[in-house]
């Protein structure tokens, strides 16, 4: 198992919504790509944010390379997430 991980700070009032949007948009998409082996969700309250680290598991590196794409240390955010994302 490989695991990838991704940080970022959302803002504190869309916290709830970019967890909702994980559970029920992105870790959904992701479950149909052969070689994902699930995902977790960590989160810190910070003054100004919300701190999450999430960590997806795969069977290999061309599993990776499904979801990421060419360039697999750069980190998919959709513009949806963007929106609330404070970095």
């Amino acid at each position: 198992m490989i695991a990838r991980y991704w940080t970022g700070q959302v803002k504190p009032e869309e916290a709830n919504n970019y967890t909702k949007y994980l559970q029920e948009e992105l870790f959904p998409k992701m479950a149909l790509l052969e070689g994902f082996q699930g995902a977790s969700i960590m989160r810190r309250e910070l003054s100004h944010a919300v701190d999450f680290l999430i960590i997806s598991n795969w069977s290999s590196m061309e599993a990776i390379q499904k979801f990421a794409g060419e360039h697999l240390t750069v980190a998919v955010v959709s513009d949806k997430a963007q929106q609330m994302m404070v970095s």
